[in-house]
């Protein structure tokens, strides 16, 4: 167990103290942390590129970078303690392209903390990235062009006081013996955007197989049913377990379509298929060649490494394509993995329109993903792949979308990501046997193999990233051709 309440476990507290009861007992509890750890890898590494760049602000300044301090029970690193006449400033230097609500509690925290040790503050502040800079070349971006720095006193000085009554009660429940009694909500969902700033990120208690919460719950527990307001929320919460099967179906508000057809497939113990919306969604891709498509990108480039990219755009990176020329046919396996830390922007769609047919669906699980890529083309390059990118972004269709109108499973939990849709639909096929599980250990991986020159070691990562491409194209075909049984 730890001794002190630090600036994470304060935020993850005010989502949960359930959390971080649970995470100060990792010999009991599992450390379901470490599960992320390697996931989370590109977003410290963007982190801490901010950070470093960040420095050069101060230049000249009288300030300390990564000051720990620990008083009673809190403890805090700040980014940034820059002293002046009048007393200290804090800083928080993020990897982001605005200020969320979240930042105001974590300076508020801090705040508390320097106060508690003795500092006077009087000023806090947010350092993030310019969203409207254009990186114009391959020179070192200056700090003061890509970043901006923002005076927040106003805000963290009003809710200084809530912080620290809220520090303290958190910092007493986490070494109490009593375990806290918590009832899953949509606060167990990041969003660093809400208002309230009490949803850091996702809770593994909840989300992993082997989280505390997940255990409590049934299959078909009607806190998995998909997109759910704060009132059905509320409702859910007055019976604690409360099943799909057994929710009040003239709650009003009313429950959507797609809340309903999780409710009858948990009283069927069976899949509830549309089938007359699915024949339509699944006419146009009777058309040959059907193209399997997956992109494969770092999610946010925080300080834009490449001419014309702007904070936190995607880096396209690997695709995989499987081309399926006749009904019943075989995939044709193609893909593209950029082979070194030079920009793969130009090599990624070249190579692509090269290799993919001219005519044809392209199939694709989540369009929203492949046709943020290819809408970042419209700005690259002066626009030259412009008209291309849009003529493969009418062609998309979307397992996913088209799963999510017409299908429904307890065991889906509400979800209809490839890795929890296809082992459900397609009798467990999935991604077990792959050593790279999800896209974030992919970009990790990626970056590892650019950085590495142990030729053993850039062959084996290369293999199971284009396995890893490969399985989400295959998937693909397989699903189709499942869905395509509920029509016949």
């Amino acid at each position: 167990m730890t001794s002190t309440l630090s600036k994470t476990a304060f935020l993850r507290g005010r989502q949960c103290p359930l959390r971080i009861w649970l995470e100060n007992r990792k010999e009991e509890y599992g450390d379901l942390l470490s599960e992320y750890k390697e996931s989370s890898e590109p977003f410290v590494k963007e982190a801490k590129d901010v950070e470093r760049l960040a420095a050069y602000l101060f230049h000249g300044r009288d300030v300390a970078f990564g000051e720990r301090i620990a008083i009673d029970d809190f403890y805090c690193e700040v980014d940034v303690i820059e002293k002046t006449d009048a007393g200290i400033k804090i800083w928080e230097v993020k990897a982001s392209s605005s200020i969320k609500p979240l930042f105001h509690w974590d300076l508020a925290f801090q705040w508390n903390v320097l106060v508690a040790a003795g500092f006077n503050v009087v000023s806090a502040g947010v350092i993030y990235l310019r969203k409207e800079f254009v990186r114009k070349d391959e020179a070192d971006v200056a700090a003061s062009d890509v970043l901006r720095q923002e005076d927040c006193t106003a805000n963290v000085q009003g809710i200084l006081d809530e912080a620290l009554s809220k520090a303290k009660w958190l910092a007493s429940v986490m070494h109490s013996e009593e375990m806290p009694t918590c009832t899953p909500m949509g606060q167990c969902k990041g969003s660093r955007n809400k208002k309230s700033g009490d949803r850091p990120d996702d809770c593994p208690h909840l989300s992993s197989p082997d989280g505390h919460c997940k255990s409590k719950y049934p299959l078909d527990w009607a806190g998995y049913l998909p997109r759910l307001t704060p009132k059905k929320w509320s409702y859910i919460r007055r019976s604690d377990g409360c099943r799909m099967a057994d929710v009040d179906l003239d709650l009003d508000p009313e429950w959507t379509p797609p809340q309903l057809r999780f409710i009858k497939s948990a009283e069927a113990n069976d899949w509830i298929v549309e089938r007359e919306d699915l024949r339509e969604l699944l006419a146009p891709l009777d058309e040959y060649p059907i193209s399997y498509v997956d992109f494969e990108y770092v999610p946010a480039c925080g300080i834009p490494p490449f001419e014309g990219m702007s904070p936190n755009q995607k880096l396209p990176f690997q695709w995989s394509l499987g081309i399926q020329d006749e009904p019943g046919g075989a995939l044709r396996h193609i893909n593209y993995l950029h082979p070194d830390g030079t920009d793969p922007r130009r090599y990624f769609i070249e190579s692509l329109l090269k290799d993919l047919p001219e005519k044809g669906p392209v199939v694709v699980h989540n369009k929203a993903a492949e046709n943020a890529v290819l809408g970042l083309y419209k700005k690259w390059f002066d626009g030259q792949y412009q008209q291309q990118c849009l003529d493969i972004s009418n062609r998309l269709h979307d397992t996913c979308e088209i799963a999510r109108k017409c299908f429904a499973h307890p065991k889906l939990q509400g979800s209809f990501s490839i890795k929890k849709f296809a082992p459900v639909l397609c009798d467990g096929e999935g991604y077990d046997d792959l050593s790279i599980q999800n896209g974030m250990i992919a970009v990790h991986k990626w970056q590892k193999y650019c950085e590495s020159t142990n030729a053993d070691e850039r062959h084996e990562i290369e293999n199971d990233l284009k396995a890893y491409c490969d399985k989400d194209a295959t998937l693909m075909k397989v699903i189709l051709e499942k869905m395509r049984t509920y029509i016949k």
